[in-house]
Parts: structure tokens; C-alpha cells; sequence
């Protein structure tokens, strides 16, 4: 049961959490494993990505962490990084950054010896890019230095899927946005990139890129994949905005803030939405929204987002400027 699914994984990615074939081979991991054995920290796992893919977020992230506890008690390698994965997965609201860095540091130092090649670069990409939103970039170039090493010298087409984005990442933070462009499309063209799992992942990463050199059109041309990414959502009505379709751009906030159940107090909306969020709301001036994603995301200007390519300080203190209040920005 357990190959069964990382085969379904493997190959569709996100959408594969949805269908009848994840649901039976889930329901069949449970039949078949002990309360307390290593199975059933995999079926919970598996549990946890179908609320991720139907957007139960509560259920997710508080699934996801359970796992993780069980899998630290079981004691098996394999489960604690399948475990450790989904808890470090994009997409978390930023009140859960602080548990998360805390997570990502305890498994740096993790043996990797018996991690087979598949997880173990889905767990350097997830540690990462955790290190990046807290802001430790000296973590972040470490571990995506491993990734880079361990993704050359297994030549697997699945693990290369996991160290393009780090390695189109560094491009841009050097402000070449254009060889980060084309480390992404190269990727789409390869073994890995035209398989659905290399599609999603190259839309994921390109996307934001195309945004900001202005070439709207070719990144409004992956909007079907936006939403199949925690974080990501807020591509939808972000670009919208920034190629000036102010209308549509603010039909999509709205759409996602009703979806998302956003408010200005704690709830489940990923980080990297928000950011897109309050960005869009800065350049549509929907002053209302804007008030209201500025005191969700006021307290968490220390992080950073990779799904954005922006820290929050920065979108807090343009939308302060807009509140009339300089000394705050």
C-alpha cells in the first residue's frame, strides 16, 4: 500500500490526493496497520495531504503535527522524514513558523543514512525553505548546497524536480531574473519537468518570476496550476494586479478571502497568501482589505516569503504608507 502510493504521488502530485485510488490505498494502510506502528503514521500522513488538496487547513497542519509525534515515538527513520515533510511543507499561516524552524533545525542534524533518494530531497527543499522565511540565509544556502550535491550525484529526474526551485531562487536574489527564468524552463523540458508533478512544479516556479520582469502573459498562461499550491494562491489575484486588470484582480481577493475564511485575527491562511493578498490590495487600493490583511499580518514582518519573493516587512510598510502613517512605514 505504502508503494502504491508514492507511485500515485510521484506521478500526479497534488490533485492525486483527491481521487478514489489515494482514498482506497489510505483506507487500506489503516485496515492493515497497529494503533502505534510506523503504518499508522503513513495512513495519517496520507490523511493529512487530502485535507491539504480539499484546503481543510485546521485538520492539515494539526494532522501533519500529530503524525510527526507518533512518528517520533515509533522511531523509524522513514516515517519520521515522510512525517517531517508534510509539517514542513509551504503553506503554513505564520503563527506556526516559530514550531516549524524549531522542527527544521532538530532534522538538520538528522542522519541520512536509509533515506532514499525521493524524500529525502523533498525534506532538504521543505528545510530550506523554512531556514529562508525565518530569515536565516546562511542555513538556507546549506542545506539547498546539500540538495544541489545530493540531487548530482543520484542523477534521479524526481529529485532534480526539488532542487530547481533553490537553484532558480539564488538566481534572482542576484537580481538575474531572466537565467532564473530559463533554469526553470530547461527544467520543464527535461525528463522530470514533462511528467504532471514537473509541470506543476516549473508553473510554481516560474510564475512569480515572469511577474516581475512584466511578462504577464506568459505567467497568467500557468494560472490553472496556482491553486493547486498552498502559498501560491494569491498568484491569482497578484498578477491580475501587476499587469493592470485591477477588476479581475480584486474579484480574486475576494474570492480568496471568502474561500480562505481570512480575517484580521489568527486563522489557517497560508503566509505567502497573505503577502499576495496585501500586495494586490496595494496596487487595487481596496483600502478596506488592505486595513484588514495589514493587522492579520502585523507581528510577523520578520519573516520572509519564498512563494512571494518578498519579506513581509516590505509589504506591511507599503501598506502603512497607503494608511497615511510615515513614521510607522
Amino acid at each position: 500500500a505504502q508503494r502504491a502510493i508514492e507511485a500515485l504521488g510521484r506521478q500526479d502530485a497534488g490533485p492525486v490526493f483527491a481521487t478514489p485510488e489515494w482514498a482506497m490505498w489510505t483506507e487500506r494502510t489503516y485496515r492493515h496497520a497497529a494503533p502505534d506502528g510506523r503504518f499508522r503514521v503513513a495512513a495519517d500522513v496520507y490523511t493529512a495531504w487530502t485535507h491539504y488538496t480539499f484546503r481543510r487547513l485546521q485538520e492539515f497542519w494539526e494532522a501533519s503535527a500529530a503524525a510527526l509525534e507518533q512518528a517520533r515515538r515509533v522511531g523509524d527513520t522513514h516515517m519520521i522524514v515522510y512525517a517531517t515533510f508534510a509539517f514542513l511543507t509551504l503553506g503554513a499561516p505564520p503563527e506556526l513558523e516559530g514550531e516549524r524552524s524549531r522542527v527544521a533545525e532538530e532534522f538538520a542534524t538528522f542522519p541520512r543514512a536509509g533515506i532514499r533518494p525521493a524524500p529525502l530531497a523533498q525534506i532538504l527543499n521543505a528545510i530550506g525553505f523554512v531556514f529562508l522565511s525565518g530569515g536565516q540565509r546562511d542555513r538556507t544556502e546549506a542545506v539547498w548546497q546539500e540538495l544541489d550535491d545530493f540531487a548530482r550525484r543520484v542523477g534521479d529526474p524526481y529529485v532534480q524536480a526539488w532542487q530547481v526551485w533553490p537553484e532558480a531562487s539564488r538566481l534572482a536574489f542576484a537580481g538575474e531574473l531572466d537565467a532564473a527564468v530559463e533554469v526553470v524552463q530547461r527544467f520543464a523540458g527535461s525528463a522530470a519537468g514533462v511528467e504532471p508533478f514537473g509541470q506543476s512544479v516549473a508553473a510554481f516556479d516560474v510564475s512569480p518570476l515572469l511577474v516581475r520582469l512584466g511578462r504577464f502573459e506568459e505567467a497568467l498562461a500557468y494560472r490553472q496550476y496556482w491553486g493547486a499550491f498552498l502559498g501560491m494562491e494569491g498568484m491569482a489575484a497578484y498578477a491580475q494586479a501587476a499587469a493592470g486588470f485591477m477588476d479581475e484582480a480584486r474579484r480574486e481577493t475576494q474570492r480568496l478571502i471568502a474561500e480562505g475564511g481570512t480575517t484580521a485575527e489568527n486563522d489557517w491562511t497560508a503566509t505567502g497568501t497573505l503577502v499576495y493578498l496585501l500586495a494586490t490590495t496595494i496596487l487595487t487600493r481596496d483600502m478596506d482589505v488592505l486595513r484588514m490583511l495589514y493587522r492579520r499580518l502585523a507581528g510577523f514582518g520578520e519573516l520572509y516569503s519564498p512563494e512571494a519573493y518578498s519579506t513581509v516587512a516590505r509589504q506591511l510598510g507599503l501598506a502603512v504608507l497607503l494608511l497615511d502613517d510615515p513614521p510607522a512605514a
